[in-house]
């Protein structure tokens, strides 16, 4: 069966670039300042959609949930469909992150803010990438690494939580996964209550129990069927960028408690993440829909190479701060610091698919179709 849908591929670029982007506002402020405070209300509402880039994580894990389980939810549960299905997976993460992890471990120590591993277990946990994780959290080479792990241990128990809805219902997995989501995410708080803040254990926040419903609602989202017309469907959308709108407002009114206990610690992302798979059911199960900007050529390629984009926008950016140390105040040069990022960004993630992701995918299909039932 085919499930290519070009708008979903759009989103997904959609997601990465809003990623790249949150963390050149982050690394070079001055821009997002200027129009902050210089720019009226379009400037400080440009200057938060920025801030909020890193959204496009939660977007990422919605897309697996709702992807996967369109393109495997007829597998057999089996020794070989398993075995089939996690070898797809591995071939889909694992060798571009070796390639990458090759090509920066020769910039370890010449590239500023690159993590050098400090030992051969440390080395190890960045090979298998076994990073960011308790009880150790061994710190990745790249930081942008934190979210494989999550991603990895989603595949991971996948064929299970598709097993569970089969026997029982997409409803009732839904329900459990925001269970387990939110008692975990409240579980941390309370251990870690005598801390100051929990930025510092956001890892055991974001472990796959205080996601897990992220993910979830991306299944739960591919399971629906039901038909929108084309009006419905632009209701459903304007509603849910609404929705977003609001959510992130409602984050930045109260930043100043978010880590410091405040209960939207334990809700906002997976209210996001509702969000998010409405936009992702509306544009994966209405055609209609399909005919807009997200999918129009550029944005389908940004989608084919956005996991090249989410593993080297990072180490560009950290060359670009290397390199343009003592202009970066400038916020025109900041500005200008953002296109100088994308194109190498973009040639580094084109050469990591046509080269690496690509035949690694084609070889996965190659092992054989995933028996169904």
């Amino acid at each position: 069966m085919n499930t290519f849908n070009p708008t979903l591929h759009g989103l997904r670029g959609l997601a990465a670039l809003a990623v790249l982007i949150f963390h050149w506002g982050e690394t070079f402020p001055a821009f997002r300042q200027e129009i902050s405070a210089n720019w009226g209300i379009v400037g400080k509402i440009v200057s938060q959609l920025i801030g909020f880039g890193w959204v496009g994580v939660l977007l990422f894990f919605v897309l697996s949930g709702f992807l996967l389980t369109t393109s495997n939810g007829h597998m057999a549960f089996n020794k070989k469909a398993l075995g089939v299905f996690w070898a797809r997976r591995f071939l889909r993460i694992y060798p571009a992150v070796w390639l990458q992890l090759i090509i920066l471990s020769s910039l370890l120590g010449v590239l500023h803010g690159l993590n050098v591993p400090a030992s051969t277990g440390q080395w190890l946990s960045n090979i298998t990438l076994f990073v960011n994780l308790p009880p150790y959290l061994p710190y990745p080479v790249n930081a942008v690494w934190w979210t494989l792990p999550i991603e990895l241990s989603f595949y991971l128990i996948f064929p299970l939580l598709l097993l569970f809805a089969k026997r029982h219902s997409f409803l009732t997995l839904l329900v459990t996964a925001v269970v387990i989501t939110l008692a975990w995410r409240i579980a941390v708080m309370w251990y870690f209550r005598e801390e100051p803040g929990y930025g510092p254990v956001q890892p055991y926040l974001d472990l796959l129990p205080g996601c897990l419903a992220i993910f979830v609602m991306g299944m739960y989202a591919a399971h629906q069927s039901m038909q929108l017309s084309a009006i419905q469907q632009k209701l459903v959308i304007t509603l849910s960028l609404a929705a977003l709108g609001t959510l992130m407002y409602w984050l930045t009114s109260n930043a100043s408690h978010y880590w410091n206990g405040h209960w939207m610690l334990v809700i906002w992302n997976f209210s996001v993440s509702i969000v998010l798979a409405t936009i992702v059911w509306v544009t994966g199960k209405n055609p209609e829909i399909r005919k807009t900007m997200l999918s129009g050529k550029l944005t389908v390629f940004f989608g084919e190479v956005s996991f090249g984009i989410y593993l080297w926008h990072f180490p560009v950016l950290l060359a670009f701060h290397q390199w343009t140390s003592g202009w970066q105040n400038n916020p025109w040069i900041s500005l200008l610091i953002l296109p100088g990022i994308l194109l190498p960004t973009l040639i580094l993630a084109s050469i990591s698919y046509y080269c690496i992701e690509r035949p690694a995918m084609q070889l996965g299909k190659r092992l054989g179709s995933t028996p169904r039932n």
